[in-house]
């Protein structure tokens, strides 16, 4: 029965590229052209693969103790169409809020100053918050070798090291953004100012690429290098072939060598032998099929609904220092832990967001879960709507391949995590913007 999974996949691959040409869209590229892909790749591509290549998949670790013509199967790619069906009302429904259209007022507030100098400012401010957290951290974590070695211990267990500064690593990612602010006010500077904001650029993006080897994550990576070339696209409004060819193979080869990369002892001598690359890539975008299957076989028979609220409300204790608040209650696993527990093998399985939904409330869950991000992605994209300023298409890019991914990492302490230094930066700039515009008219 698990077998007809290929039937719905194939559909998907049909169904959700014609979508995406047929339906109205208010830009070229929007946020929900970045979650499609992703998608069709983890829904559509992805299971394809496994049904037609058994061979070539049997010894994948998601697959290891499955199986494929269980009917768990066709549930779980129904459950995954059902919250791709609800998401996507969600999206177009929420553009009849008054808070929607009041966003779209405020991007043009916030990002149609011509003054570069107002946004130099937040990108300062950015800049020294993030470079000070990382050098204290560094110091944490007892200093430099220790941080690039412990980058993967303290992904799967952030209580490996107790610290009362250990907070200071939610704020090192403000780095990375200050750099895309910096990148964009180096485009369009000249003289001194282009040269200050160049060398602010260089470091910024130096101290990220650290922050980004540290947290050992491919797709932050990935995520990060691509925002640079694929924001001057948007703002240029020009589609070049070679930028986009050139973005895919950076895509692949982080997504194929990334865990050599990351290994401290061994990137020096990473293996660059991969036999069947295709394979290598199907892999990665695999486990969002598996893991929804396989919560719709334990909950609530063997394992009782989670319901989601703990694992939200972690998810922003975890921002506030030990030292100011200290909850037993909010020390237990993460629904990433939980997942990668019913796996065998190292490493970390994440939990995709559909498969969050359903371990927290069952279907109802993942209608939930469906439409709550897709009234998400709509209200952040209309924030980042004006398109006239390089600093808010970077914001916007960034931003999109972020939610887009939420598809496959939805872990809500994983999620806040890594928004939060969007939410700082984008605070710096309204107050900076509104201040600048108060003084104006004073």
């Amino acid at each position: 029965m698990g077998s007809y999974s290929i039937v719905v996949s194939l559909l998907i691959l049909f169904f959700v590229p014609m979508f995406e040409l047929a339906r109205k869209k208010y830009r070229k590229i929007d946020f929900l052209f970045f979650i499609n892909l992703v998608f069709l790749l983890a829904y559509g591509v992805a299971p394809t693969y496994i049904y037609i290549f058994p061979q070539k998949t049997k010894e994948w670790r998601f697959l290891l103790n499955d199986n494929l013509i269980d009917i768990k199967f066709v549930i779980g790619i129904l459950l995954a169409v059902l919250f791709y069906f609800i998401m996507v009302i969600a999206y177009y429904f929420s553009h009849r809020f008054v808070l929607t259209k009041k966003l779209k007022t405020s991007s043009a507030k916030i990002f149609s100053l011509k003054n570069n100098n107002v946004l130099f400012k937040p990108a300062f401010v950015l800049f020294i918050m993030g470079s000070t957290s990382l050098i204290l951290y560094i110091n944490v974590v007892g200093g430099f070798e220790n941080y690039l070695q412990l980058g993967r211990i303290l992904r799967s267990d952030s209580n490996y090291i107790q610290h009362p500064l250990m907070f200071l690593v939610h704020f090192t990612n403000l780095l990375m953004i200050s750099s895309f602010i910096f990148f964009s006010l180096f485009k369009y500077s000249t003289g001194l100012t282009k040269f200050y904001n160049l060398t602010f650029f260089i470091i910024s993006t130096f101290g990220s690429m650290l922050v980004v080897y540290h947290s050992n994550g491919r797709l932050t990576l990935v995520t990060y290098i691509l925002t640079f070339p694929i924001a001057l696209l948007l703002y240029k409004n020009k589609i070049k072939i070679k930028t986009i060819l050139l973005s895919f193979s950076i895509f692949f080869l982080i997504i194929i060598y990334g865990n050599d990369l990351f290994d401290f002892e061994e990137n020096i001598e990473m293996n660059f032998q991969k036999t069947d690359v295709f394979n290598s890539i199907i892999s990665e975008f695999s486990f969002p099929f598996i893991n929804i299957a396989n919560a719709f076989d334990l909950f609530p028979n063997t394992i009782t609904f989670r319901g989601g609220i703990f694992d939200v409300l972690k998810a922003f204790i975890e921002l506030i220092p030990s030292r100011i608040i200290n909850v037993n209650l909010l020390k237990g696993e993460t629904i990433d832990q939980f997942n990668t527990s019913l796996y065998e093998g190292g490493g970390t399985v994440p939990a995709d967001i559909i498969s969050f939904g359903y371990m927290s409330f069952g279907v109802v869950g993942v209608i939930i879960v469906a439409f709550i991000f897709g009234i998400i992605i709509r209200c952040i994209e209309d924030l980042l709507s004006y398109q006239n300023n390089l600093v808010a298409v970077m914001f916007y890019t960034s931003l999109g391949f972020f939610l887009s991914f939420r598809i496959m990492y939805g872990d809500p302490v994983k999620i806040v995590k890594d928004i939060f230094p969007y939410l700082v930066a984008l605070a710096f700039v309204i107050l900076f913007t509104k201040l600048t515009i108060s003084k104006k008219y004073n």
